[in-house]
């Protein structure tokens, strides 16, 4: 369980970096960085037990 969320944490970072490259727009996300985004094990609804249970979302 802790690895699994430690990933997402990974994924979540990731994710916010690529979000600032795109509103600064010095640098195109490629397409290899965009399928691995996309390319999920977890569903949407366990990912947001995983949040909540760590305290990082709260919806």
């Amino acid at each position: 369980m802790k690895e699994r969320i430690k990933q997402i944490k990974q994924k979540v970072e990731g994710r916010k970096r690529s979000n600032k490259q795109r509103k600064d727009g010095s640098e195109r996300i490629t397409k290899e960085q965009n399928n691995y985004n996309n390319q999920s094990p977890f569903d949407r609804k366990f990912i947001a037990k995983v949040f909540n249970y760590a305290g990082l979302f709260e919806g």
